[in-house]
């Protein structure tokens, strides 16, 4: 059996180390919380870039049909004026 100094002995290295264990797992969780922000952060700026690139999409696909419109009121306004129908789709 174990006298009453080991095991003292064995308790105090038990204590120990479950104290090393409490900081390893709080230093994990603290680093494991400041990813997560950094992770939330990065989603927010990419999601940002991304809604930002479709805007610009978006103003180019307009300016686009803009200029389709515009190529092609003159071509009805001719017709208009002439009498002649434009073909039917």
């Amino acid at each position: 059996m174990f006298t009453n100094e080991q095991m003292k002995e064995v308790q105090g290295k038990l204590h120990d180390a479950l104290q090393s264990t409490q900081k390893l797992l709080e230093t994990l969780g603290d680093r494991a919380q400041a990813e997560l922000k950094l992770r939330v952060v990065q989603a927010q700026v990419s999601s940002k870039d991304q809604l930002a690139q479709l805007g610009r999409e978006l103003v180019r696909a307009g300016q686009k049909l803009q200029g389709l419109v515009q190529d092609h009121a003159p071509v009805k306004k001719e017709a208009a004026d002439s009498g002649v129908q434009p073909p039917a789709n």
